[in-house]
């Protein structure tokens, strides 16, 4: 290309055992790195259900201390 000489090489048998040694290494590190985003992200079914239960939780406390009943505080 544009005049200039190419230069061709060859991987050698030692060379193809570490490059593939080194994808390994880097594949399992892409996982670790892919596995500690998953667990970062909040899961929207449980993100729903805890609120859910939470404001039914909530709502119930409120409906206690409104009647008279005990709440721990929470008016």
């Amino acid at each position: 290309m544009d005049g200039r000489a190419r230069r061709y090489y060859r991987l050698t048998s030692e060379g193809e055992s570490r490059l593939a040694e080194e994808a390994e290494r880097l594949r399992r590190n892409a996982e670790t790195a892919a596995s500690r985003l998953r667990a970062r992200r909040p899961r929207p079914a449980l993100t729903a259900a805890l609120t859910a239960a939470l404001t039914a939780a909530l709502t119930a406390a409120h409906t206690a201390a409104l009647s008279g009943g005990v709440c721990g505080g929470l008016a």
